[in-house]
């Protein structure tokens, strides 16, 4: 009979490698297959602290391939905060308001300053805080959605806490007509609009004026935390004169230079006027629309001596700076005692460097340019 031949040692040894090496091949195949598996399995962007952001809202979580549902502003860099150096000039007598700051947006060095962290109202600077945490919520397809103006919007602006703000609409004919996000957006920082501020919030948050204001003021002020500001606190939106709505000029640098990343701000802070389509239901029950324009409170749009410049040309002749180009900004004023004027702005240097100002507390409208004129002479030569 003939029988398997009876294996010798070194026959049982290359015959135990094959099989552990082939266990070996196995195992690597299984590893494999599990990793492509999880690189490949894309997992659900989630919203922002766990919270419902409103219609037509996107999360935080930006995708790499922009569209429609990418968020309008995802910041990259890391916040630049403005701080004083052996180099910064301290500005007393030769401007009228009371606090000021110059500031390179590039490194944060502050290049000239007056009470630059001492807290006061920013009234409508507040503004730029509200399009920054906007864009950062709003998708860029929120930018097409229409919101309507209601009756509950027109009251709160026009009859409640903000009574005598400015506002876009103030007519009950204007009720029930619907505008694009993207130009309300242009209203709050054009216009300075609080109604097209309280129907950005409203869109966003999906509850009554009061309460999506409540919810946004959050976000702001959750803002200003994640930024490292110690000085600044927001309690509502269109920056409404407020024991606890106050900044400083050196925070509110800070919060321009970030907002000024996102080049939908940009644009709008530069813009001297934005024309734009309101539409409504006509009494066929057919869609129609009329053409609206947004002047601004900083650029003479009209000609007609309106705007901070308006104010400034009327009283000094042409605004220029002497080597810097001027790009825009946002006002701000507050009625206490008498008037009290503000703005955040924003030039650039030969070479393409922006550099940020923001003054505050100046009792006469046309000597907000004018501060803006002797602090911009603060910048070196490049």
């Amino acid at each position: 009979m003939n029988q398997k031949p009876a294996q010798g040692p070194d026959e049982r040894t290359s015959g135990m490698a094959v099989a552990a090496f082939s266990v070996f091949i196995a195992v690597v195949a299984v590893f494999v297959c599990v990793l492509v598996t999880l690189l490949t399995v894309q997992s659900r962007p989630s919203v922002p602290g766990g919270e419902e952001i409103g219609s037509g809202a996107q999360s935080g979580e930006q995708t790499a391939e922009p569209g429609p549902s990418s968020p309008v502003f995802s910041p990259t860099g890391a916040v630049i905060l403005p701080q004083a150096t052996d180099r910064t000039q301290t500005v007393t007598t030769q401007i009228a308001s009371d606090y000021a700051v110059l500031v390179d947006a590039a490194t944060g060095e502050i290049l000239a300053g007056k009470g630059a962290d001492t807290r006061f109202g920013p009234a409508s600077m507040t503004k730029i805080m509200t399009l920054l945490v906007a864009c950062q919520r709003l998708t860029e397809r929120d930018l097409d959605q229409r919101v309507e103006y209601t009756r509950e919007i027109l009251d709160y602006t026009k009859a409640g806490g903000y009574r005598d703000a400015s506002c876009h609409w103030s007519e009950e004919k204007y009720l029930g007509d619907r505008v694009a996000v993207r130009d309300l957006l242009y209203g709050i920082g054009v216009e300075s609009a609080a109604d097209c501020s309280i129907m950005v919030v409203c869109y966003l948050v999906g509850k009554s004026p009061a309460e999506s204001e409540a919810v946004f003021v959050q976000w702001m002020n959750e803002e200003a935390a994640a930024m490292g500001l110690q000085n600044t606190h927001f309690d509502n939106v269109i920056g409404y004169e407020s024991e606890n709505n106050y900044s400083t000029a050196a925070d509110m640098a800070a919060i321009l230079t970030r907002a000024l990343e996102c080049g939908l701000i940009a644009d709008i802070l530069s813009a001297p006027s934005h024309e734009f389509l309101a539409y409504y239901t006509d009494g066929n029950g057919q869609e129609a629309s009329y053409r609206n324009t947004s002047y601004s409170t900083l650029f003479d749009a009209r000609g007609t001596g309106s705007g901070r410049i308006g104010a400034y040309e009327a009283e000094y002749g042409e605004f220029t700076l002497d080597s810097l180009t001027f790009g825009g900004g946002k006002t701000g004023s507050l009625e206490y005692d008498n008037w009290e004027y503000a703005l955040a702005s924003f030039a650039t240097g030969p070479s393409g460097n922006r550099y940020v100002l923001v003054t505050g507390n100046c009792s006469v409208s046309a000597d907000v340019m004018r501060d803006a004129k002797t602090l911009y002479g603060y910048v070196r030569a490049e």
